[in-house]
């Protein structure tokens, strides 16, 4: 199983989601781990208040650089009806996974799926935000290479540049796939992402 396949075609909310309904099977959870950190016990909650704090921006357009289906579905759940998410589709997503993505959509509020490298028309600081995901490692971004790249080509947008972690570490996973990011690249960072020291989980075994 290859887990940052499944978080490049559905996003790391997601992917977590997913992740822990495996945490009590330890040798898989650690197996995980070798990809991405692992989330907790409460992360479902931390989901929801994110919804919740993207929804408090008040804006009506959020262009995601990951396909972030967790967060966009609950956001739909809470948002005005006429608000609308995009999702950025990186260049070197293959096809397949490009058809799956557009599958999968939700369809409460617009949501529609933009490829590299155009902008959304009528996008502008007052009504837009753009966000990045991945996960913090000591207060320092850690971003798959694809959103990387995306990150600077967006960097010209004048308006919030959101980076929203879905768990927080206290130092990178030993993964090639995963880069560092200056935080300065963020107007805004998602405080309430948490996670579960992988020790507690070898402890079990």
């Amino acid at each position: 199983m290859d887990i940052l396949k499944i978080a490049r075609e559905i996003g790391c909310f997601e992917t977590g989601y997913n992740i822990i309904q495996v945490l009590d099977n330890c040798a898989i959870a650690k197996k995980i781990n070798k990809s991405m950190p692992l989330p907790d016990g409460t992360f479902i909650d931390s989901l929801e208040n994110l919804s919740h704090w993207l929804a408090s921006l008040g804006k009506k357009k959020f262009l995601f650089l990951n396909p972030e289906i967790a967060v966009i579905e609950r956001l739909a759940s809470i948002a005005p009806s006429d608000t609308e998410a995009i999702i950025l589709v990186p260049d070197g997503m293959d096809n397949e996974m490009r058809e799956r993505l557009s599958v999968n959509l939700p369809q409460i509020i617009k949501v529609s799926a933009l490829p590299e490298p155009y902008f959304p028309n009528a996008f502008y600081p007052r009504n837009g935000v753009v966000i990045a995901s991945g996960y913090l490692a000591n207060n320092r971004p850690m971003v798959l290479p694809e959103t990387y790249r995306l990150i600077d080509h967006y960097w010209g947008f004048k308006g919030k540049r959101i980076f929203i972690p879905y768990v927080t570490v206290p130092t990178p996973i030993p993964s090639n796939e995963w880069i560092e990011i200056d935080a300065r690249k963020f107007s805004m960072i998602w405080p309430g992402a948490r996670s579960l020291p992988v020790p507690q989980c070898e402890q079990s075994v």
